[in-house]
């Protein structure tokens, strides 16, 4: 394929858990490669915690080059330098900066994880809730409770994924991590 006058159709796009997937560019496609902690765990040797992980996934989309947009595009993405040197680029931060990543990180989360609940409480009310505007044998009732349960089920996976992050990331502060041992 002539590339000279072409540019790649691949494009990145985070989704609703923060995780950056690379796509082709094809319509109705999966993702061609997803940067998860395991990613970046293989050159690391050690746990990511969800803000190292966006950290890294951050350094590795702002610099992912034409070649690599290329590669994605034909499906030959693999790990290697881009992500090694996103760990190198971690570890380089400064220790403050690394805590306040962490910090603003378990913020975030338990910020998350509010918001979840809230909405796990709305939804389970609105479902046993018996003054709506049609009764149990309208023609909307079993749509309606089939709906509301999904959402239910979507948002306590939810609550349990936001619960596993906020686990992982308070493991930070007892020293899991190079150099962190040192501080407090």
């Amino acid at each position: 394929m002539n590339r000279s006058k072409m540019e790649p159709t691949s494009y990145i796009k985070y989704d609703q858990n923060g995780l950056v997937h690379a796509y082709s560019g094809r319509e109705n496609e999966t993702p061609q490669f997803i940067w998860t902690c395991s990613t970046f765990e293989y050159f690391m040797h050690e746990a990511v915690t969800p803000s190292m992980l966006h950290f890294m996934q951050d350094h590795v989309v702002t610099n992912l080059s034409e070649g690599d947009m290329w590669a994605i595009q034909e499906g030959t993405y693999t790990r290697g330098h881009r992500e090694a040197a996103a760990v190198d680029a971690y570890f380089a931060t400064s220790l403050q900066e690394r805590i306040d990543m962490h910090v603003e990180e378990l913020v975030s989360i338990q910020e998350a994880l509010r918001l979840a609940r809230v909405k796990e409480a709305d939804a389970l009310n609105a479902l046993l809730d018996e003054n709506r505007p049609w009764d149990n044998t309208s023609s909307i009732d079993a749509e309606y409770t089939d709906f509301m349960r999904a959402l239910l089920k979507r948002t306590e996976k939810r609550i349990g994924d936001l619960e596993n992050e906020l686990h992982e990331e308070n493991n930070w502060f007892g020293g899991y991590e190079r150099d962190a041992e040192f501080m407090m």
